[in-house]
């Protein structure tokens, strides 16, 4: 008896009771994560972000799951590349990193420019990502202050090829 009481205590709480009105706006709105950081995890230890993970928080499953229609997929760079003013460079690799995920798993995900790439990628039954980068204030601050600049130390953008490229090999439609 405890037991049964127990699993119906479990599926209760496992199971929220959601009305019908609020089922109905969540599938008729557009729902959009804002800040999502998803690519370090396979950078530093491999795997895929289509793969549902034991004890991660997002994944490709849960999103679709969860009827997540587009994302900010956030790169983020940690504090320990700073000092030596290496967080452009690993911006980079993390951004190829996110690049490939996305590739490998564009059944699911794919890259919005514009708005009216989220509405496309969405009808296509996909989540739309957008590429965010984070970086604390501190960093940015060092680059205005600094006399001269070192390799490596640009901020992101300064990079024309490499964002050139990127535009070049993501155009909607292509």
């Amino acid at each position: 008896m405890r037991r049964a009481l127990l699993l119906i205590a479990v599926l209760a709480i496992a199971q929220p009771n959601v009305s019908q009105r609020a089922r109905d706006l969540h599938r008729d709105a557009l729902v959009f994560d804002a800040h999502v950081h998803m690519v370090n995890r396979q950078f530093y230890q491999g795997g895929s972000i289509g793969q549902r993970y034991a004890n991660g928080h997002v994944d490709l499953p849960r999103m679709k799951e969860g009827g997540l229609d587009a994302l900010f997929f956030s790169i983020f760079v940690s504090e320990e590349y700073y000092p030596g003013r290496h967080e452009t460079r690993h911006a980079f690799r993390l951004m190829d990193a996110a690049l490939r995920q996305i590739e490998q798993n564009r059944d699911s995900i794919e890259i919005a420019l514009k708005a009216a790439d989220i509405e496309r990628i969405n009808r296509q039954g996909k989540i739309a990502a957008l590429l965010d980068l984070l970086c604390p204030p501190q960093t940015w601050r060092t680059h205005r202050t600094r006399p001269r600049r070192h390799p490596g130390s640009q901020p992101p953008g300064h990079d024309h090829q490499r964002r050139s490229r990127f535009h070049r090999n993501h155009r909607a439609g292509d």
